[in-house]
């Protein structure tokens, strides 16, 4: 679902740079779009976000996020997550943020 820094793991702190590798986020975002990640910013209803859990990060959007829940939208089709089970999730905006 995402391609951070070019394949490389997601780094443990800062702020970083992903792809949209496929089609889930249209028409929010296109394949390819640049996203960057500030783990610092927490993310709000209606952001992208990169959610690790279980298998790995995926980019999505946020839906709704609860003490005992997180879920999140992909293609038109919702998704929930025990919150226990996400180990992180962060805020990825598009590049033109960084220029305002």
């Amino acid at each position: 679902m995402i391609r951070p820094n070019d394949g490389h793991p997601l780094p443990r702190t800062g702020t970083f740079l992903i792809y949209v590798d496929d089609d889930s986020l249209e028409p929010q975002y296109r394949r390819g779009a640049a996203l960057y990640v500030d783990k610092r910013q927490q993310p709000r209803p209606g952001d992208a976000v990169v959610l690790v859990a279980g298998g790995g990060p995926i980019i999505a959007v946020l839906v709704e996020r609860s003490p005992s829940a997180v879920r999140v939208r992909q293609r038109g089709l919702t998704a929930t997550f025990a919150a226990a089970a996400v180990s992180a999730i962060y805020r990825a905006a598009p590049l033109v943020e960084l220029l305002m």
